[in-house]
């Protein structure tokens, strides 16, 4: 996956999202590497979400749906978005604790969309 996401910008986070919650989140295993790939469950645990203007959102839809019928014509089932986030301003919250990335200022690489800034 190392390949797909723009190598000359650190990714703080990358996620293979696939839309399930069945075995989605990362293993421990995945965890304990130095850049690790996080899974559906790991998202809903670790972000509020992505804030999308209106004009990335459906930008980004009209690419999954595409994507999607195009699968569908070859009769394959399985997807994933491989996400990965940049933040721009991110600043530990305190010696030893994880970045509070929920407020900071995201660019935001997939293999959906080159890159969004949101």
């Amino acid at each position: 996956m190392n390949n797909v996401l723009p190598c000359a910008m650190k990714m703080h986070y990358k996620y293979d999202l696939k839309g399930s919650s069945y075995k989605r989140r990362a293993s421990r295993k995945e965890h304990a590497k130095s850049s690790p790939t996080f899974k559906d469950l790991d998202f809903k645990d670790m972000h509020e979400g992505l804030h999308l203007d209106s004009d990335t959102y459906n930008a980004l839809m009209k690419t999954l749906q595409r994507d999607c019928r195009v699968l569908e014509s070859f009769k394959i089932m399985d997807y994933s978005l491989l996400l990965g986030i940049h933040v721009l301003d991110q600043k530990p919250l305190n010696r030893g604790s994880r970045c509070d990335s929920r407020k900071s200022q995201k660019v935001l690489y997939s293999t959906a969309l080159e890159s969004i800034q949101g």
